[in-house]
């Protein structure tokens, strides 16, 4: 029984490592994800004053823009994708806690149990040796 608690209890304890894991992934994709979205916002609002450069410029930056789109797509579906693994890790956290709980639960009634039969055990020993002395005189 104390075995299933040991094992309950670490495995709870990986599962919450896991799920801080995934939750720091998450926010790391999150923030490239906001960084990426200031880039494209300060690409959009530069402003091109020279003229004979204005064709070269734009064209570098409609495909700097492209990237950045193509980027920020790519880390949209990693953030959500992350954001579907945190969620199943979470659950199985959740599983983990409640194993170990069970864990704990059942040890304890073991435990009660047995301390009920010793208690059980010393009172009708202990009527049993004082009938013994009453029948005995």
């Amino acid at each position: 029984m104390q075995d299933r608690r040991v094992a309950a209890a670490r495995l709870w304890a990986i599962q919450q490592e896991l799920q801080r894991i995934e939750q720091w992934k998450l926010a790391d994709l999150q923030r490239q994800l906001g960084e990426l979205e200031q880039q494209q916002q300060g690409l959009l609002r530069a402003p091109i004053d020279v003229d004979e450069l204005q064709d070269l410029l734009l064209a570098a930056r409609a495909r700097r823009l492209q990237r950045l789109a193509q980027e920020i797509a790519r880390v949209r579906q990693q953030s959500e994708q992350q954001a579907r693994q945190l969620m199943q890790q979470t659950g199985r956290a959740k599983l983990a806690a409640n194993l170990s709980q069970r864990a704990d639960r059942d040890a304890r009634r073991v435990a009660e149990g047995k301390e009920l039969s010793r208690l059980l055990e010393e009172s009708v020993g202990r009527a049993l040796q004082a009938s013994g002395k009453i029948a005995g005189r």
